[in-house]
């Protein structure tokens, strides 16, 4: 579709011009620095969480391992949306359930339109989720031989999985890391729903959002993107 500069209905007509819009607009490389900046603290906090998760489910004797690896997989096959807007409602600064109870304590409100509200809002719907499901089988179906050998050998459990099952491990957990870089890319749901809407002096549209609005970045002057206004993945 990035291809096609004609309108819905009409013939093709297959141009660039989508992508140069993209690459030139002067919001472009904010976008693209927004975007790298929510991996980063994804990946920092829960791709070592999702492997820890994923070894301990495979790998150790984990009670009721199988019910925990099944939620899961429920965790990433919820609507992406459903879950963003769910914690909008939870963690909202002005009326979020759970702000507002926190108030009666004295503590004070949890901003979901931020960058922690964001990365909080990935790590809590499919980012953690997609790194378990995807690489406990994979820790599951590797040759016990080895982890074997080096216990025997007297390292410790924790030396062994360092030194013998990660190494092992690195071509899947390379896999996986790529993929939720693309992910990433490709979400707009989430930060259409998350992204801060009262910071006035910036900009802060992911890359996937400026692309597939051919780079119509919010410049600080007009007005903000609603967080209500939502698009699927």
């Amino acid at each position: 579709m990035s291809f096609n500069a004609a309108p819905l209905g009409r013939d093709p007509v297959w141009t660039l011009s989508n992508w140069i819009t993209a690459w030139t607009d002067p919001g472009a490389l904010s976008s693209l620095w927004n975007t790298i900046l929510i991996y980063l603290f994804n990946t920092i906090i829960g791709f070592p969480i999702a492997i820890m998760v994923s070894w301990a489910l495979a790998r150790t004797k984990v009670r009721f391992s199988h019910g925990l690896e099944f939620m899961f997989w429920v965790s990433f096959m919820l609507p992406t949306i459903s879950t963003t807007v769910g914690w909008t409602f939870l963690l909202d600064p002005d009326s979020g359930l759970l702000n507002v109870g926190l108030s009666y304590l004295g503590i004070g409100a949890f901003n979901i339109y931020s960058v922690p509200g964001i990365v909080f809002a990935h790590l809590m719907s499919s980012q953690i989720s997609q790194g378990v499901m995807l690489l406990t089988p994979a820790f599951r179906n590797m040759d016990s031989a080895l982890e074997e050998a080096a216990r025997m050998s007297g390292a410790s459990t924790m030396r062994t999985m360092l030194r013998v099952t990660l190494p092992l491990m690195m071509p899947p957990i390379l896999v996986v890391f790529m993929l939720k870089m693309a992910r990433i890319i490709g979400f707009t749901s989430r930060p259409n729903t998350a992204s801060p809407p009262r910071l006035p002096a910036s900009r802060f549209w992911w890359w996937s959002l400026s692309s597939s609005r051919s780079a119509s970045c919010w410049d600080g002057v007009s007005t903000p993107p609603s967080p209500g206004s939502t698009n699927q993945e």
